[in-house]
């Protein structure tokens, strides 16, 4: 297989979820549970066109992430408290600037709304509205106010959420609902939703899985090809400028692996089963790249172009650069596995360096 054609295979998933994104989004790039459900009951008759819907299990997994999500307890976990601290205080609306109808204490951000939420009874039906005097109501509390009232969610409704806005939805709606019992009337309970909907998009972006595997396969793969024509180099004359070069888009490649410093990102778009297992990954690429920079005595050196450009300068002995060099390979081999740990592909001692043939498609 050509290498171009490898590149197109990694490519093909990541593809397809942005296309199902942008085809499922409207100008401002929200899908609301409301547009989602007009558009399902017709609203694309006349074009030919059709709404893909979210099947039930997805639904139900999408609803007890978000409610994990919302009362983690973990501040730094918590994304509501993330959005809260990210953009939440500089909002123009005065009750989610001040944290109204969600935080008892800005300080420690105790939240008993959110407590509530992750303990509360939850009616899920399986057809109809929420309020039977209402149209479309996709969630709602007992009684506002109330940190003891019972949630009720609609899943025919909310399987009317294409599923690349799904995650982004929910969690949406039931941070509306986690006001509701904080005591927010709807008026501020839309602007919190709205709001947060908004941050979720710009901050994480994607939600799928592909957006993060692919890229880190890539980026693994270039970074091992840089490395093995770095050896080839330095067995001919180890000084080589070129060999320097190399290294510092090595380091360019681990510092742009997607969800390498944020936890949380990563969580939510490639749901490992075991947190642990990311975390000795993320520490090993950062171990890794800290290593480049010793090693190699990368500096960054600031150009009258536009974009920053690292420049490699090193004071490592010729005799140091090719051992240095075999030891960052297996470094990378070993960073390559610890990864699909996480995504939870199998591997085995005889696979080998996983990602240096770049005329082979590997796990992927």
């Amino acid at each position: 297989m050509a290498k171009e054609g490898l590149q197109l295979l990694l490519l093909t998933p990541l593809i397809l979820a942005l296309s199902l994104a942008a085809g499922c989004a409207d100008d401002k790039g929200t899908v609301s549970p409301t547009s989602a459900t007009q558009a399902a009951d017709g609203g694309q008759d006349t074009g030919g066109g059709f709404v893909l819907y979210s099947e039930r299990k997805a639904v139900l997994e999408a609803l007890k992430t978000s409610i994990e999500l919302l009362s983690e307890i973990d501040p730094e976990k918590n994304i509501a408290i993330q959005f809260f601290k990210d953009q939440g205080f500089k909002s123009e609306v005065e009750e989610i600037a001040q944290g109204t109808h969600l935080f008892k204490d800005l300080r420690g951000f105790e939240s008993p709304a959110l407590s509530a939420l992750g303990k509360n009874k939850i009616n899920y039906l399986e057809k109809g509205n929420c309020l039977e005097s209402e149209s479309h109501i996709d969630a709602s509390v007992s009684e506002i106010g109330n940190l003891q009232s019972d949630l009720c969610v609609s899943l025919e409704n909310l399987r009317r959420i294409p599923p690349s806005s799904l995650l982004r939805e929910v969690l949406s709606l039931m941070l509306h609902e986690a006001t509701h019992l904080g005591g927010a009337q709807e008026e501020d309970a839309k602007s919190w939703q709205k709001e947060f909907s908004e941050y979720f998009g710009k901050r994480f972006g994607e939600i799928s899985r592909e957006s993060v595997v692919a890229p880190t396969f890539q980026a693994i793969m270039r970074s091992q090809n840089l490395i093995r024509d770095s050896l080839e180099m330095a067995e001919r004359w180890p000084k080589d400028p070129r060999i320097f070069t190399k290294i510092g888009k090595v380091v360019e490649e681990l510092e742009s692996l997607p969800g390498l410093n944020d936890e949380l990102a990563f969580k939510i778009k490639v749901k490992p089963k075991n947190l642990r297992d990311f975390r000795i990954y993320s520490n090993s690429a950062k171990k890794l790249i800290n290593k480049l920079y010793m090693k190699f005595e990368i500096h960054k050196i600031d150009f009258k172009l536009l974009e920053r450009i690292r420049v490699p300068l090193s004071l490592m002995p010729p005799d140091k650069v090719f051992e240095t060099l075999q030891e960052i390979e297996n470094d990378l081999h070993s960073l390559s596995v610890e990864f699909l740990n996480v995504i939870d592909e199998p591997t085995s001692p005889s696979e080998g360096l996983i990602f240096s043939d770049p005329f082979s498609p590997g796990p992927f």
